[in-house]
């Protein structure tokens, strides 16, 4: 059975021991005193310009993604709107234009046959 938690313990969102320097461990970035360990803005943004941090890529793909997604939107008239919304929102949106997209080509087609 596990011994009692320490009262000074508060989860993994406490913030580094006074003293303590939060640095990023791929390029060695230092955050500002008291900076907490994770979900934090600041550590946000440098993972998103850090050059050496991993995760960079997956964000820059991801935003040329979206930004692909709403200029294709944009020039069918979509009220596409990528704000707030989770992955799998996306991709239903997507699903649901690309739906839209096929029935207004199936309806000029035949309009274009009816003639």
């Amino acid at each position: 059975m596990p011994g009692p938690v320490s009262e000074s313990y508060r989860g993994p969102m406490d913030r580094p021991p006074a003293g303590n320097v939060l640095t990023c461990a791929y390029c060695g970035h230092e955050y500002p005193p008291g900076t907490p360990a994770s979900q934090h803005e600041l550590l946000s943004k440098h993972i998103a310009g850090c050059e050496k941090h991993p995760m960079r890529t997956v964000i820059l793909e991801r935003d040329e993604l979206l930004a692909q997604v709403k200029s294709a939107c944009d020039r069918l008239g979509s009220p596409f709107d990528l704000r707030d919304l989770s992955p799998a929102a996306i991709i239903g949106q997507l699903v649901d234009e690309i739906q839209r997209v096929r029935m207004r080509l199936r309806d000029a087609f035949a309009d274009q046959e009816g003639e």
